[in-house]
């Protein structure tokens, strides 16, 4: 890569998203801007290509260029904000001193823009702009515009060695059209519509404004993007939006019936309920509908597109809250499972996808995640799912006709996933362009020894096989729910192999923990790391390992202000700033704290949720990113983010609902004949004195929780039943 492109890209995952970031999204397009709205503006420090700014559909940045002017002159933001839930963004902007085209001097703030814009078919955008000052003024008002058409591979800093033709703009009528035809002939075209007669130059827009002191007008735009050829899923020609008003109250309507359903708690602490809202705003923002139903998309910018493992994992935060999520990404997923060897995607017959895009890039296989399969654990994490799902409804013939899938997977397990017939599941690279690493820690440099050495050869995470006999155990219980006990025993019998093999291979007295994993040799790597508390979350460690594990959250280089580390200081590799070797994920300590409630260490658990809460109150807008530094408040006593961390992230999301439930000890099993609704030992965090949940469908009936500080300690619960069910206290 040149050094000056090097220059422009912070880190491996694409351009930096701190500080002025704003994102909006609809099904598979999504918009990222700052706060005046102005996508990639003459203020960006690095080039348009590595700028992080634009209109991306089908992961094609559409609109690279969109910026605002009046008589050549930048605008001042004054303040934004995603409204709405997550659906409309609004700016507030100001003029800086300029001389109006008449040659008036025009003072700085005398004229004020308004900006509102939302996506839905196509990016709105309105301007409503106000003549404050004392006289009149005629203004050039300047809209530059362009479409680079640049996949987000290449936005992410992935070059290229050829690309397809870009064509020259055209004008028709009040549309600006730009046009790409990709290399696999693929006719893109996005046309820049205006609500009134424009002169241009290039991608300039030009609108002539007259304006009386307080009068204003308003200049609306409509971004529409198709696609026409082979293999494409953009919007055809013809599927355009209606109207303004009527499109963003539709936009509006649907995020708010998304986002409700994760509306269902309050406490007693204002700031937690703005947490767990805009945790809920996220998860509404990035909830899909696919063909197969809801399916959340990763996150944004960077992960705006089905990822296997993460998805998995969303759904088992939330499938208490909403099983319909949990139902679609097992549908989806059931949908891509693979058929076939393919070692440049590396699928094999029964694995679940990792990754699926859309764009040019991958379509031509320059990178590999058209339909990539390289993950080791999200294969096994979907047996767990399809139990967490099936116990929350109780359909027994859904299971019975989704059996055909979990079959698929454990044989995926048995045959291509433990490579060696040891009895442990690996994973070994097999194309070139591929990821090196196929845990939920994927980084390059995430898997290494004690004396900081990259793992070698095939490569056994401790994590994974915890998954494994979990997964085990799902399909034990799965299978005995069809009446198939041959099949559950003999699953249950793989499970106890499983676990011995765990307590033997990967314990490690000195670390007092579980080794990070076995590299090809079969060799421990030593590592104190967070994959280890992935072991109690799975029910696959002994009480008394747990608790020795549990022992080490007293240690301060693991655990720090705000949140468990993915790594402990001290560790050869440790660095605070780095992606998988010391840096704090919201995900993976919720993970980690239901794994600690499993084995009866709430209050250890709490703290985990406590700092995921003081990491939410210490960001801006209260949502949780994908990651950030794992830096102690004592040596900084705010929060620092991670360069490139997308925010919102669907598993950074979920985490507080996952915590939750399982602090309260909430169950929920459908199967059951009698009570199908529980809480098992209560326990709330710090400062937090009071929770309830209202309005938690359970098939025809809700349920209402509350769990209650005792003034002489500990807590008090109580489940409340619609539709004439009993009141049951719970203490």
């Amino acid at each position: 890569m040149p050094a000056e492109n090097r220059k422009a890209i912070p880190n491996d995952f694409g351009p930096d998203t701190r500080d002025d970031f704003h994102v909006l999204k609809y099904q598979s397009a999504f918009a990222v801007f700052p706060a005046t709205g102005c996508m990639n503006g003459g203020e960006a420090d690095v080039p348009e290509l590595h700028c992080k700014d634009g209109l991306f559909v089908g992961d094609t940045r559409a609109l690279s260029r969109f910026i605002l002017r009046l008589n050549r002159s930048r605008v001042t933001a004054m303040g934004a904000v995603v409204g709405e839930g997550a659906s409309v963004f609004s700016s507030s902007m100001a003029n800086r001193r300029l001389h109006d085209s008449a040659g008036r001097e025009i003072a700085a703030y005398g004229i004020h823009i308004d900006r509102e814009r939302f996506l839905r078919q196509s990016l709105h955008d309105r301007l409503r702009i106000t003549n404050y000052s004392a006289g009149p003024v005629d203004l050039d008002v300047t809209l530059d515009c362009w479409a680079d058409f640049r996949d987000i591979f290449e936005v992410r800093g992935v070059e290229r060695a050829r690309r397809g033709q870009l064509h020259a703009p055209q004008v028709d009528g009040r549309n600006l059209i730009f046009g790409y035809r990709t290399l696999d002939d693929v006719e893109m075209r996005s046309a820049v519509r205006f609500d009134r007669d424009f002169d241009t130059e290039g991608g300039h827009v030009h609108f002539r404004l007259q304006l009386a002191p307080g009068a204003g007008e308003e200049i609306t735009t409509r971004v529409h993007v198709e696609a026409e050829g082979p293999a494409v899923t953009l919007p055809r020609p013809g599927d355009v939006d209606g109207a303004y008003e009527t499109c963003k109250q539709e936009t509006v309507d649907d995020f708010r019936a998304r986002r409700d359903r994760f509306t269902l708690l309050r406490t007693n602490r204002p700031a937690f309920d703005e947490w767990l809202t805009n945790s809920a705003s996220d998860l509404a923002l990035l909830i899909t509908e696919l063909p197969t139903g809801p399916y959340p998309f990763a996150g944004l910018p960077w992960f705006a597109a089905p990822f296997g493992r993460d998805a998995i994992v969303t759904a088992m935060q939330t499938a208490w809250l909403y099983p319909a999520l949990a139902r679609g990404v097992l549908d989806y997923l059931a949908a891509t499972q693979a058929d076939r060897m393919d070692i440049p995607n590396e699928s094999a017959p029964g694995k679940i996808i990792h990754e699926a895009r859309e764009g040019e890039m991958a379509r031509l296989g320059e990178v590999p995640f058209h339909r990539y399969y390289g993950g080791i654990d999200q294969t096994l994490l979907f047996v767990m799912l399809a139990e967490e799902y099936y116990r929350r409804v109780g359909d027994l013939d859904w299971l019975k006709s989704f059996r055909p899938a979990i079959d698929r997977a454990l044989a995926w397990a048995d045959s291509f996933g433990d490579r060696d017939g040891d009895g442990l599941i690996e994973y070994l690279q097999s194309g070139d362009k591929g990821l090196r690493n196929q845990g939920w820690k994927d980084s390059i440099n995430a898997v290494f020894h004690a004396d900081g050495a990259l793992a070698e050869g095939a490569i056994a995470l401790v994590e994974v096989q915890a998954y494994n006999y979990a997964a085990r155990r799902s399909a034990a219980a799965l299978y005995r729910a069809m009446g198939d006990e041959t099949a559950a025993a003999a699953s249950d019998t793989r499970a106890k192999a499983i676990f011995a093999k765990l307590e033997t291979a990967f314990w490690d007295d000195g670390l007092g923990a579980w080794v990070l994993g076995l590299d090809g040799a079969k060799q421990p790597m030593r590592v104190l790391s967070s994959n280890a508390g992935h072991v109690l979350f799975a029910g696959a460690a002994s009480n008394h390992r747990a608790d020795t594990f549990a022992a080490r959250f007293d240690d301060a280089d693991f655990l720090v202000d705000w949140g468990m580390r993915t790594i402990a200081a001290g560790t050869v590799q440790f660095n605070p700033m780095g992606y998988h070797t010391g840096s704090i994920w919201p995900h993976d300590n919720s993970i980690v704290a239901a794994g600690l409630c499993r084995y009866g260490q709430k209050p250890r658990a709490a703290r985990l949720l406590e700092g995921l809460f003081a990491a939410a109150h210490d960001v801006e807008r209260r949502g949780l990113p994908e990651l950030y530094c794992g830096f102690g408040a004592s040596g900084m006593p705010h929060l620092v983010s991670y360069p490139s961390a997308c925010s919102p992230q669907a598993w950074a999301a979920g985490s507080p609902f996952l915590c939750l439930k399982a602090l309260i000890g909430l169950e929920i099993d459908m199967t059951r004949e009698g009570d199908k609704i529980s809480l098992n030992d209560p326990y709330l965090p710090k400062d937090l004195d009071r929770l309830v949940i209202e309005g938690l469908p359970l098939g025809d009936h809700a349920a209402t929780v509350q769990v209650e500080r005792r003034a002489a300690g500990g807590f008090d619960g109580k489940i409340e039943m619609t539709a004439g069910r009993r009141h049951r206290a719970v203490s």
